[in-house]
């Protein structure tokens, strides 16, 4: 930038200019000076080193003038400040000294102030207080002086610095230079090229011939420009040109004094789409935020917000937007607001609570280009909330998680939750919750099993979008064992009121819900199997179902070594233990209670080889080789514990145990293994002290048997036998588990030249441990001889003869036979009786998975189907 430099009078002198240095101060001076020397001059409280563009206030300035008794009487001295090379003084507090002054006048960027000597002064002191002086812009580092230039009335001046020299900094930036010229943009002559100026902005430019003609040129050609405005750069170097006039093209600015006319920029036009997601918006509640998408070609600007009827103060805009947006200049005049760091292409939530109903123009203007748009929407008043439960009584067990369910309706998405009646109860735990996701519902499962023990954390979201803002067991609900088998009331109520231990809301409850605990219970224990490489690892409940469905597991206690086998327990009061408020994989819970003697798992052999030790499941190990997992299922109190028999670990021994894997562990075919499940917990077994029984009179377990066969298969005949036809099944038996695979592969041999094959296919092992392949021999000449071979899934390899005959042909003679049948009419005289029927809505604990009702081991997958419910 070129600075303006402040123009002061230069001495003429009828005699020889002699410089003198005095104290740092430079004095020209004639014959008869009125003033000799300037001395003690300094600029105080403020930086020698300003930001171009910036104003600084220094605290004072402060000089003495010597030798003023040179004036004659009656004379006045002018004082004229001002800078040198950049810099204009804005204002100033005062002129103060020892002899008679005036308060000074700021013109053209000086301070002008007279000072009234009498023949006994020598010396003025001069201070000037908090001196404001407004810097230009610069195009490299620039020194500047204050000056002071003294003139008396009797013809003699000279011109003094005073204090250090100061420099303006070249560094103000591009947004600097707007700020300071009022644009909206700002661009240096030098590097303006491949900018996108918007149309509608005011653009400065800086680094141009001040003072000068500069134009604005619109391309015409591939290497033409045209002039389309022209403006007058000011003293500091700067243009500003208004685009709103100018169509969407290249441009270019052309200073005439430069050697080129700057690189080529383009005009575009901003637009902006301003919608609002919903036409609908409620004034209070969880419903009276909205999305409003703000879709535009430009990346980030600022939005003046109005409404159309002026309907809206700008207090009541500031409150619709301050949430999404930073709210900028409240303008009660003309009903504005401004909402800055606006987003193109982006979506903000906005609010509308306490905004009266009615509808509503929005106009929405970007501050600085042309682009505008309008957007409505209708406010609507919302009656009072309200909270009920989606169930009038739920009955669990004592141990389990308790689904509670509160639906919240109107204005207000957030409910009150009290469980018991300390007073009535001796037990009592207070909630507040918050449907977030607007979905008029909350639920919650309650953890009975640690309840009473001063824990603030018994209830889990079901929908991890919604909240639980509080939750606390009342400070004096100590127990000692389980919550009481028995009913309990539990209130809800609109709105978050924690009024002295919530008990607001149990006088005035929007609803009461019972609940209800029965007894824990363990039930009944079987045994399923599955196919070592069946689908899916059985990571959670669904792939467990997935296998029923597919015919992979199979209710059967018998399986092969290698196969995987699936407990399952039926027991009402273990999901609180395992910390299963919902399905999933419980294994880490599990292996716990299992180290902690809560409730243990055993998988022993019971039949072991004459003189050796039986061989015993180490959970531990098992988990840790990822051979053993549980899976919860607590909707129909399911318990799963799955075990790789192929990949487990197993103790043997008794005083010293060693540790195998399955792999190679010598199992005796038809190995017997006991499943146990055993509880030892002191409060799940009904007692008021929570602890591990030692005597295991006190325990209660329950247990399934599992065989464990050597893994084997063959065919149901040798030699094989099929016709020369289509259809021809070749059958056999397997030790493995259902659903298992196996390879058979038949093969001409022999001189059989002319009827050479190959055939193979996959068969699946059914739940009768059977299996059967179909293939086609129609094309296989009677008397071919061939072999078939069984292989696969870890099964020995087992190769037998086959031989083709000729296809049988089968004629079947048919009998008709017609019967006559007489008819008999019998009157009969019907009664019907009305009753009247009562209905009450009731969730309960659920039934087991793999429940205790299957009679039928062929209709077992059905029945484990049929008896899971979705809770």
């Amino acid at each position: 930038m070129t600075g303006s430099k402040s123009k002061f009078r230069a001495v003429f002198l009828s005699a020889l200019m002699v410089l003198s240095v005095f104290g740092g101060a430079i004095a020209f001076s004639g014959g008869a000076a009125a003033v000799t020397n300037v001395s003690s001059d300094s600029i105080n409280g403020g930086t020698l080193s300003p930001s171009e563009g910036s104003t600084v206030t220094y605290d004072n300035v402060t000089f003495n003038l010597v030798d003023l008794n040179n004036n004659n009487s009656g004379q006045t001295v002018n004082v004229e400040l001002g800078f040198d090379n950049g810099g204009e003084i804005v204002s100033t507090s005062g002129v103060s000294s020892n002899i008679s002054s005036s308060s000074g006048t700021n013109q053209d960027g000086n301070l002008t102030f007279t000072l009234t000597p009498s023949s006994s002064n020598k010396t003025a002191s001069v201070t000037v207080d908090d001196l404001e002086v407004a810097y230009p812009l610069v195009s490299a580092n620039q020194d500047t002086n204050l000056i002071a230039s003294v003139d008396d009335t009797g013809g003699d001046n000279a011109d003094y610095t005073i204090g250090n020299t100061i420099t303006i900094q070249d560094d103000a930036s591009n947004e600097d230079i707007a700020e300071k010229y009022g644009a909206d943009a700002a661009y240096d002559y030098d590097s303006i090229e491949g900018n996108l100026v918007w149309k509608g902005q005011e653009i400065a430019v800086y680094n141009v011939t001040p003072n000068t003609q500069i134009q604005l040129q619109q391309k015409t050609g591939d290497d033409s420009f045209s002039t389309r405005v022209q403006r007058t750069s000011d003293a500091n170097g700067v243009v500003v040109f208004d685009t709103s006039s100018r169509s969407e093209d290249s441009y270019r600015v052309r200073d005439p004094d430069a050697a080129s006319a700057s690189g080529a920029f383009d005009i575009t036009t901003q637009y902006l789409d301003a919608s609002f997601e919903d036409d609908t918006v409620n004034n209070e509640g969880s419903e009276s935020t909205v999305d409003l998408e703000m879709d535009s070609n430009r990346g980030t600007f600022n939005v003046n917000v109005t409404e159309s009827d002026e309907d809206l103060s700008p207090e009541d805009l500031e409150d619709i937007f301050q949430g999404a947006f930073t709210v900028t200049d409240p303008d009660t005049d003309d009903e504005v607001i401004t909402i800055s760091g606006v987003s193109g292409g982006d979506t903000y939530s906005v609010d509308f609570d306490g905004i009266d109903a009615g509808d509503y123009n929005l106009n929405f203007s970007v501050t600085d280009t042309t682009a505008e748009d309008t957007s409505s929407i209708t406010v609507e008043e919302v009656s009072d909330g309200s909270a009920n439960f989606a169930n009038s009584t739920v009955i669990d067990q004592q141990g389990d998680y308790v689904p509670i369910t509160v639906e919240v309706s109107g204005a207000d998405d957030t409910a009150s939750l009290v469980i018991g009646d300390y007073s009535e109860d001796g037990y009592q735990y207070n909630a507040t919750v918050v449907d977030d996701d607007n979905d008029g519902k909350v639920k919650v499962y309650f953890n009975t099993y640690r309840a009473g023990q001063g824990h603030d954390d018994l209830l889990e979201l079901a929908d991890s979008d919604d909240a639980i803002e509080n939750q606390e067991e009342h400070p004096s609900a100590s127990i000692d064992g389980l919550l009481d088998a028995g009913d309990y009331d539990v209130y809800t109520m609109a709105g978050d009121d924690q009024n002295d231990n919530y008990t607001d809301v149990i006088n005035g409850a929007d609803d009461v819900m019972l609940l209800s605990l029965t007894e824990s219970s363990l039930n009944n224990m079987t045994t399923w199997v599955a196919p070592s490489g069946s689908e899916g690892n059985f990571e959670d409940l669904d792939e467990l179902m997935t296998a029923v469905e597919d015919g992979d597991l199979t209710q059967t206690s018998t399986a092969a070594k290698g196969d995987r086998a699936v407990f399952a327990l039926d027991a009402g009061g273990l999901s609180g233990l395992y910390n299963a408020s919902e399905s999933g994989d419980v294994t880490s819970e599990f292996e716990n209670a299992v180290n902690n003697s809560n409730v243990t798992f055993h998988l022993n052999q019971t039949n072991p080889q004459q003189n050796r030790p039986a061989a015993k499941l180490n959970v531990t190990q098992t988990i840790q080789q990822d051979a053993l997992k549980a899976i919860a299922d607590p909707a129909n109190n399911t318990y799963y514990v799955i075990v790789s028999t192929g990949t487990a670990s197993f103790d043997r021994g008794t005083t010293t145990d060693v540790s195998i894997t399955s792999s190679a562990l010598d199992l005796r075919d038809d190995a017997e293994f006991n499943g146990t499940v055993t509880v030892k917990d002191q409060a799940l077994l009904g007692d008021d002290e929570r602890g591990i029984y030692s005597d295991e009179d006190d325990w209660e377990d329950i247990s399934s048997m599992l065989t464990l066969q050597d893994r084997d298969a063959d065919f149901d005949s040798d030699p094989v036998e099929v016709q020369s036809a289509s259809d021809q099944s070749i059958t056999g038996t397997a030790t493995v588990a259902p659903g298992t695979e196996l390879t058979i592969r038949t093969s001409a041999t022999g001189d059989n030249a002319g009827s050479r094959f190959v055939k193979s296919t996959t068969v699946t092992v059914t739940e009768n441990q059977t299996w059967s392949a179909t293939f086609d021999f129609s094309d296989v000449d009677a008397g071919t001889e061939f072999d078939a071979r069984l292989s696969g899934s870890n099964v020995p390899q087992v190769t037998v003869d086959g031989n083709v005959v000729e296809q049988q042909t089968t004629t079947t003679s048919t009998t008709s036979t017609t019967t006559s049948t007489t008819s008999t009419t019998t009157s009969t005289t019907s009664t019907t009786t009305s009753a009247t029927s009562t209905t009450t809505s009731t969730t309960s604990g659920g039934t087991p998975g793999f429940g205790a009702g299957v009679a039928l081991v062929a209709l077992a997958g059905a029945a484990l189907l049929a008896l899971r419910r979705d809770n």
